[in-house]
């Protein structure tokens, strides 16, 4: 939408840790039934920058997900091309393949307000997280808000590759609500799935001046002269730089508002600000709202962070006097697609004990008699996952936690009652990935594997039991490397990083695909540290066939 007249802005100051916030915060609920806990989205600042990570997806699967779109939204009005960059042409490029990086995290939005359904853009800037402008989701004028929104990531055409995501709560500010401020035309959205580990998302960035007017900017959505269905994207240089906005000669029109400001950074997209507005005042520009410090912290420590993980609600059964007890509760996973299971209870036998890790550990086949701390009971549980091939990456992905914290946990460093509270829910469910990795690795599956074996051994006098793999130095062979048998575990693992790197791998590289920071590495690879850790990483990267390591690794030829 255009802002006809500018108006002053008023900055609402709220003090938080060292950085300050914009304003005040307004939130809207869409879905009551959805919650969210807290959790550490990580980023880094000092005096001249603030910025998040860009987070490329975990897994692109798309041919299970496709969804023929077939609506026709309606225009958000007033913008119009500017055709300046190429004069007299649009200078707007269509994107052909919306799934490629770094353009499968932009997405297309439905809005449902009272007077019908209108087409606008947004960007992934977080697991469930989609940065938008304020004027999609609040109509000021009638003082009304957006009563639904859908989100279609990637969405080319009728095909909408990761499907409709549903949002659930909308974030923005009180100076949009109050006085229509453009400098506050900004919102997040948060979704009903963790749709970002498919597609990834973009990072954020508050940069200064002189750095961003060196930059390309691009903007990409979804413009209502191309339908709202088709991603056109552009890029050119700022024109000119306010502490809150940000102005370009980049052609938009009517459905691109929302669509992500972003430039590249070290070959990675992040995220500067929120295109808004078409030109107010001619020759000025189109425009957007900047990603100031204040206003990122904001996003980033009061929006994104309290909303970070999504929580599984459990429905304890009601008890009516004239009817017949209950004997049913039911659980509903909201990050796995809402599924309702039916798990037969007599809910006047449910206690305390039955809500324990321990007795629903026992009821997928772990048995820890002597063990009552729980967080000890989840370390024990996530360290037989690991013992059977699984990285801390993706039983983190099971869990909807993140690396970081499975990893503190099964160091010892932390307690974290958000893993064991996701671990409770994911084990009452046996259709989740966290189940099924769990009861793959507990006593029962050990006990069937032994069944098997014994059986095979008294039809079969000569037949041997398989020889475990006494060290890494066994492991590494087995799997091709044809290294030396060193007995030391740690001397192995360097001998392999330097082979690896030998053959024009970074140490970035390498971490990134053994999940551990690059400063661990280049300590391990100099003899400062011995580090079990990257021993571990090693170990359990070379029982897995398909990650990314033992492909590195599978590079070094025999002697």
């Amino acid at each position: 939408m255009l802002k006809k007249e500018i108006t002053l802005t008023t900055f609402l100051i709220v003090y938080s840790s060292s950085l300050l916030y914009a304003g005040k915060t307004v939130h809207k609920t869409l879905d009551p039934d959805f919650n969210y806990s807290e959790g550490e989205f990580k980023y880094t600042h000092n005096d001249k920058f603030l910025y998040t990570e860009p987070q490329k997806p975990q897994n692109i699967n798309t041919s299970q997900s496709v969804k023929i779109y077939n609506g026709h939204p309606e225009e958000m009005p007033y913008e119009k091309l500017l055709m300046r960059v190429k004069s007299g042409k649009d200078g707007r490029t269509r994107v052909l393949d919306t799934t490629q990086w770094p353009y499968l995290f932009h997405s297309q939005l439905g809005l449902h307000f009272s007077d019908g359904k209108y087409g606008g853009s947004g960007v992934m800037v977080g697991p469930h997280h989609l940065l938008t402008c304020a004027h999609n989701v609040y109509n000021f004028d009638k003082r009304e808000w957006v009563s639904n929104i859908i989100a279609r990531l990637s969405l080319n055409d009728n095909t909408a590759p990761f499907g409709e995501v549903k949002a659930t709560n909308i974030y923005t500010f009180q100076e949009w609500i109050d006085k229509k401020d453009p400098c506050f035309d900004l919102a997040l959205i948060t979704l009903n799935q963790s749709i970002g580990y498919q597609t990834g998302w973009s990072g954020l960035l508050c940069s200064e001046n002189s750095e961003l007017l060196k930059k390309e900017v691009n903007i990409t959505g979804y413009p209502g002269d191309k339908g709202c269905k088709q991603m056109w994207s552009m890029s050119h240089s700022i024109k000119k730089i306010e502490s809150e906005r940000l102005f370009y000669d980049i052609d938009t029109n009517k459905g691109q508002s929302g669509s992500g400001i972003w430039i590249k950074k070290l070959g990675e997209p992040y995220t500067i600000g929120i295109h808004t507005s078409g030109e107010e005042i001619t020759f000025t520009g189109n425009s957007g709202v900047r990603l100031s410090k204040e206003k990122l912290h904001q996003i980033i420590t009061e929006w994104i962070s309290k909303t970070l993980n999504i929580q599984q609600t459990i429905q304890k059964p009601i008890r009516d006097k004239n009817s017949e007890p209950l004997n049913r509760r039911m659980i509903e996973d909201k990050s796995i697609g809402g599924d309702v299971v039916d798990d037969i209870v007599d809910p006047d036998l449910l206690k305390d004990k039955e809500e324990s890790l321990k007795f629903l550990a026992e009821g997928v086949g772990f048995v820890f008699p002597n063990i009552k701390d729980e967080a000890k009971i989840a370390k024990r549980i996530l360290k037989k996952i690991s013992d059977k091939g699984e990285s801390i990456s993706s039983m983190a992905k099971a869990l909807d936690v993140s690396s970081s914290t499975v990893s503190k946990l099964m160091n010892g460093d932390s307690e974290s009652p958000k893993t064991v509270d996701a671990m409770k829910l994911l084990l009452k469910k046996e259709k989740s990935l966290f189940y099924k990795m769990a009861e793959k690795s507990s006593i029962k599956n050990i006990n069937n594997t032994k069944l098997k074996v014994k059986k095979k051994n008294i039809s079969n006098p000569t037949s041997k039991e398989p020889k475990k793999e006494k060290n890494l130095a066994s492991i590494a062979n087995k799997a091709g490397l044809g290294l030396r048998n060193f007995k030391d575990d740690n001397t192995t693992a360097k001998s392999i990083l330097k082979k690896i790197s030998d053959k024009g791998e970074s140490i970035s590289s390498m971490a990134k695909a053994l999940d551990i920071s690059s400063s661990t590495v280049s300590k391990f690879m100099n003899g400062d540290s011995k580090s079990p850790k990257t021993v571990d990483a090693i170990t359990l990267s070379l029982k897995k066939q398909n990650s990314s390591f033992y492909k590195k690794a599978k590079k070094i030829k025999k002697k």
